[in-house]
Parts: structure tokens; C-alpha cells; sequence
């Protein structure tokens, strides 16, 4: 397993998605379910793909993060939180992202020991908020996005929480998502999950005496995607432990593709490489989705004009191949032994250089055949059956070898 200094969290919104961005390197992933997400118009999960997804990234070491990021009705509270959580928590969930108090108290209550991040969403600016939601059981705040590095630093230097802050993404013109202009323009909340997106919309801007100001284009309100790739040891030093990826409405190729690049960056830095961010991961990322270029946002400046897109608010991307995941090599081997009055018996160890284990498995004795002898063939076969596993059994030479299969269900 990689060391866990630092943590990449990457978007899905669906499984595949899930699969491949663990695949690509992602140390953990979030997603949303069928109720509560601030994302009510992706895919989202079932229960069911919810708890596979969980079970997939638990094999490979990693978590996985649910969304309840929206503010929730009394009855909703009343009637179907708990049931809902409680299916996650019962798949071996990691954490929830919360955004309303009163779901906050009512988990902390019914869920004790089941992690809770503060969501941006709670507009988490200084070090007395995140106090508070520390003393109160969060595990994790997200910072506001509108922050900066010196002030992510000093949340961090008065509270030692641990702190998760989006590093890459789409970034909104309100304060973290707190917007009312979906509601009050369109009658879609965005605190409910269905944001209409006023603020890719043009707008003009008048003077005192309502005359139209001149202005590079008509979309005022439209922030440029955040782009912090160059920014990953001065957040790390800052006291972020956890980079967050936003896009859970992306598709495939921009969640793989970006978890790769950070993935390099953060394990160079991880690994105490100075490695610059070259020319061709710089036109990879550009080319895998912006909005009239990007921002590095609030990290080092505030309210600067060249955070807007000004002309074009929509996200671009050029037409692009997913990213091919990072294809962990499993030192494992095995024997399997039959012999006839002896119970059959499978032994597997692994190796990777600072780690050793093995394990023995046995069955029922070995008989003598009374019409047809099993073959050295059939067995293989046997062997090889590996149901819904990830999972699979190759031979090499006179040894049992394990691999595993990738998102797309290639062999690696």
C-alpha cells in the first residue's frame, strides 16, 4: 500500500467511474446515493452499487465517502435518514460528508463511531467554525473554498484537525455552494442538489445611473475551473492532508485522467522529489476539461477579474482517451497440494520487499477416483473460477500466481 502522508480524493458518479479512478490512483472516492446528495441530477448509486463500490475500494486499501451535502427536511430526518445511513454503515462505509447540523447530531448520535467530514457547504472560514464542529465529533472539516493557503494554514495550526480542501475543479461564485440565485432565478435550490447554474448565465453589469458598463463579455459570474497542481506542497505544508477532485457530473476519462497527474505530482512530492509540473501534463490536464483556461483561485489572491471566464462559461475538453490506470503488480504466489488420505490443501504468500505473509487453507481428503481420475487440467480450472472477485488465479510454472482485474475487466 502507498503511504498514506497525504490523502487523493477523487469524484464518481457512477460505479465504473468508482472502479477506474481507484484503478488511477485515488486513495479514496466519494460519491453520492439515491437521497441527500448536492448532485441530485448525476447517475448517483444504489444501495447496491454503493456497497460494491465500498467493497472494491476496501480491497485495494482505499475508502469511499458518501455525500449527504444538502439541507434536509424534518420528515426527511425523521423518516428516512437513519435507514438510508444505515445500509452504507452496514457495507463498512468510511465517512459521511454532511452538510446539515441537524444530520450532523442525529449521526453522532445513532452512527458513534462512523467518521463525519464537515462539508464546504458549512462554509468552514476559520479556526473557531472548525472548533466548534470538532468538538461537536467531526473528523474532517472541508475548508471553504474561498480560502487561502494562510489561512488553511492557520485553521490548521489552532485546531490540528484534519483538513480536506478541493485542489481541481469547478468552482462556484458563492460562498462554497451557499447560493440562493438557483432557488430565487429558477426555483431549483442548489442546497437541495438541483442548482440551475445562474451563474453560467450573462449578465449585465450597470452603473449608479443604470447605464451598461463595459465589460470583456456577458458572463460576470462565471468562475474559470480551479486548477492547484502546482500547489500540492504548499497546501501539504499548510496542514491539508486530503486534495479533493470536484466532478461528480464528469464522465470516466476526466476522473481517471486527472487522478493520474495528481497521482505523479503527489507521490513525487510524497517521495521528496522536487518535480515540476511539465508542458505536456500541463496541456494533458488543460485538454481533459476547463472553462476558458483555469484559476489557481484563492490559494495565493482574492476576487482577482481574471478568475471569470468572461466569453464562455462552458466546459471544454478536447476529445481524449482515458487515462490508462496505474496496474498494481501483486507479489503474491501460491501451491495447491492434493494427495490421496491427505485433506487438500492451498498455500499463498505474499512478498513485496517490506512486507511478508502467508496462509494456509484446507479442504476435504483426497479420495482415490472410483471411475474417473480428476486431472492436473481440471484443477487449473477449479482453480481459476473466481465468481464476482477482482481477483484470479494464473499458473506460472510449478507456482499459483493472483492478479487482478481492472475496472473494465481486462487481466493485469
Amino acid at each position: 500500500m502507498r503511504a498514506k502522508e497525504l490523502e487523493l480524493l477523487s469524484p464518481a458518479g457512477n460505479i465504473e467511474i468508482f472502479k477506474s479512478a481507484i484503478d488511477a490512483g485515488a486513495d479514496a472516492v466519494y460519491f453520492g446515493g439515491d437521497l441527500f446528495g448536492a448532485r441530485a441530477y448525476a447517475k448517483n448509486f444504489s444501495i447496491e452499487e454503493g456497497t460494491e463500490a465500498i467493497r472494491y475500494a476496501h480491497l485495494y486499501g482505499r475508502q469511499a465517502y458518501l455525500t449527504v451535502n444538502t439541507l434536509l427536511k424534518n420528515l426527511e430526518i425523521e423518516r428516512d435518514l437513519y435507514k438510508y445511513i444505515r445500509a452504507y454503515y452496514e457495507a463498512g462505509l468510511d465517512a459521511v460528508i454532511v452538510q446539515d447540523m441537524g444530520v450532523f447530531a442525529m449521526l453522532r448520535s445513532y452512527f458513534p463511531d462512523l467518521a463525519l467530514h464537515a462539508s464546504t457547504q458549512m462554509t468552514l472560514a476559520g479556526a473557531d467554525g472548525a472548533a466548534l464542529l470538532q468538538k461537536q465529533g467531526a473528523s474532517r472539516i472541508v475548508t471553504s473554498r474561498e480560502l487561502s493557503i494562510a489561512e488553511i494554514a492557520e485553521i490548521y495550526q489552532k485546531t490540528g484537525i484534519e483538513i480536506e480542501t478541493f485542489i481541481h475543479g469547478a468552482l462556484c461564485v458563492c460562498y462554497s455552494g451557499q447560493c440562493l440565485m438557483s432557488s430565487m432565478l429558477g426555483g431549483r435550490s442548489g442546497n437541495r442538489g438541483r442548482c440551475a447554474q445562474p451563474c453560467r448565465l450573462p449578465y449585465d453589469l450597470l452603473d449608479e445611473h443604470g447605464k451598461k458598463s463595459s465589460m470583456p463579455g456577458q458572463y460576470l459570474l462565471s468562475p474559470k475551473d480551479l486548477c492547484g497542481i502546482d500547489y500540492i506542497k504548499a497546501l501539504a505544508e499548510a496542514g491539508v492532508y486530503s486534495f479533493k477532485i470536484e466532478g461528480r457530473m464528469k464522465q470516466k476519462e476526466y476522473a481517471t485522467g486527472v487522478v493520474s497527474l495528481y497521482r505523479r505530482y503527489m507521490d513525487a512530492y510524497l517521495e521528496g522529489r522536487d518535480l515540476p509540473v511539465s508542458k505536456a501534463d500541463r496541456q494533458r490536464i488543460f485538454d481533459l476539461g476547463n472553462r476558458k483556461g483555469f484559476t489557481h483561485a484563492y490559494f495565493t489572491r482574492q476576487n482577482d477579474p481574471d478568475m471569470i471566464t468572461y466569453t464562455k462559461p462552458s466546459h471544454e475538453k478536447a476529445d481524449l482517451a482515458a487515462t490508462e490506470p496505474v496496474a498494481e503488480k501483486l507479489g503474491v504466489s501460491g501451491r495447491c497440494y492434493l494427495q490421496i488420505g491427505c485433506p487438500a490443501r492451498l498455500c499463498v504468500s505474499y512478498q513485496d520487499g517490506k512486507r511478508a505473509a502467508s496462509v494456509e487453507v484446507f479442504g476435504d481428503v483426497v479420495e482415490t477416483a472410483g471411475k474417473t481420475p480428476i486431472t492436473e487440467e481440471q484443477v487449473e480450472v477449479k482453480l481459476k473460477k473466481n465468481g464476482k472477485h477482482t481477483f484470479y488465479f494464473f499458473r506460472s510454472g510449478d507456482h499459483i500466481g493472483i492478479g487482478r482485474l481492472s475496472s473494465d475487466g481486462a487481466y493485469q
